[in-house]
């Protein structure tokens, strides 16, 4: 799975926000072949771009576009949503 490079970590009405990039790797089962909307609805993070291409709104994205291998989505999330992404990226990296 794509090991998160964080960007900024900020707060913001007390919640803890975090704006990081994840690049899509090889056999990544978290986010390689998904839907960029499926990604967005299980792991409750906000995507703000995908390679150069800044995305504006969700409603932005084609129903149909999906994630690939090299793909670099920036994306902010509450810390709480992306320590559950790193659980699942640790817990996928055991089961090779």
């Amino acid at each position: 799975c794509a090991l998160p490079i964080l960007q900024t970590l900020f707060s913001v009405g007390g919640r803890t926000l975090v704006v990081a990039d994840l690049l899509v790797q090889p056999n990544d089962p978290c986010l390689e072949n998904v839907s960029l909307r499926d990604a967005v609805n299980e792991f409750h993070f906000t995507p703000v771009a995908l390679g150069d291409r800044i995305i504006r709104s969700i409603d932005e994205l084609h129903t149909d576009e999906t994630l690939k291998v090299g793909d670099r989505l920036t994306i902010v999330a509450e810390l709480a949503d992306l320590e559950r992404l790193l659980q699942r990226i640790s817990k996928a990296s055991g089961e090779r």
